[in-house]
């Protein structure tokens, strides 16, 4: 079974690439089952260091006043609206579910699922393991911009959730705030988090390879067995 295993970055994504990853992993479920859920373990593992570089590329403080737990801030942005605390403030609330800005989980999806999942998305590519950003306001600021469309184009925003309106839902008029933002925030997307996480891939990246290696060595061996 081959053993070759080649680095591919994509924008914001960066991963390996295996022609034979669906082979490595019914191979081994034929070997011991047990030998898949200790990839898992391995890649999740070495996430870990991935994960601390986001949390701490994340600020403490609000990247822009207007994005406030309860007052609004002075900071480089100039604005100072009343805000009202909300999924998109910054630090936790019961709107966005307690999530405080630094919340960044480890989701390491069952190898198992490779076959169904490419074949689903027809991408020929599967997450071994990803970092999901909880807090929206990060997400918000992190990104804002990113897609590069007219931000402005339509009177009003979509419906949302909103917990001081009668109905449970609202939608605001559009006057430029998302724009305004954008320029406050300075900078492309992403702003904290794939540039914290590129300073920890090349290491993560290396022991994916070495646990890899080791998973071929196995089937290798009883190849020839």
């Amino acid at each position: 079974m081959a053993r070759e295993v080649s680095y591919v970055t994509k924008g914001q994504r960066s991963g390996l690439y295996l022609t034979d990853y669906q082979d490595l992993i019914r191979e081994l479920n034929r070997v011991q089952p047990t030998l898949v859920k200790g990839l898992q373990k391995d890649y999740r593992k070495i996430a870990k260091p991935v994960q601390s570089a986001v949390k701490t590329g994340i600020p403490v403080a609000p990247p822009t006043s207007g994005i406030h737990r309860k007052t609004p801030q002075r900071t480089r942005s100039g604005f100072y609206p009343v805000v009202q605390p909300g999924r998109v403030t910054w630090g936790s609330n019961y709107q966005n579910k307690s999530k405080p800005v630094k919340s960044v989980l480890i989701e390491t999806p069952s190898p198992n699922k490779a076959p169904r999942t490419m074949k689903r998305f027809k991408t020929g590519s599967f997450s071994i393991a990803r970092l999901r950003i909880n807090n929206a306001a990060v997400v918000l600021a992190d990104m804002a911009g990113a897609t590069g469309k007219d931000i402005d184009k339509y009177p009003r925003t979509r419906e949302y959730d909103y917990s001081r309106s009668k109905t449970g839902k609202r939608r605001h008029r559009i006057n430029g705030q998302g724009r305004a933002m954008i320029k406050a925030l300075g900078g492309k997307p992403s702003r904290f988090t794939w540039p914290s996480a590129e300073k920890a891939l090349p290491k993560a990246k290396g022991e994916v390879k070495v646990v890899l290696q080791k998973a071929y060595s196995i089937i290798n061996r009883r190849m020839v067995s």
